[in-house]
């Protein structure tokens, strides 16, 4: 359930508050790792330890409540990168219940 609102997050962030000309999403999912990168060219983050509001904490919340990282990475003038990696369960497990 944190998954969408996760990337949606992200994405909004970046629409709202970065000023860019593009805006860059992938995903990716190898042996059970789930790794969603949101990437702009806009202005970057001033400071990382400002959050700007609350957008990031329910970036770093959201994180947290699926166990996964995320990383940030970015530089005044040169856009942000955000990238959330998380494992996700095996089959067999209550994931591949839900959708099954």
């Amino acid at each position: 359930r944190e998954i969408v609102p996760l990337f949606k997050e992200a994405l909004t962030n970046a629409g709202k508050h970065s000023k860019a000309s593009n805006i860059y999403f992938t995903f990716s999912f190898q042996n059970n790792t789930l790794q969603i990168i949101v990437k702009d060219d806009g202005i970057g983050i001033n400071s990382l330890n400002d959050t700007h509001g609350n957008g990031m904490k329910n970036l770093m919340h959201r994180a947290n409540q699926l166990k996964g990282t995320l990383q940030v990475i970015s530089d005044d003038g040169q856009g942000t990168e955000i990238i959330f990696t998380a494992s996700l369960p095996r089959k067999g497990s209550y994931l591949s219940k839900q959708i099954n």
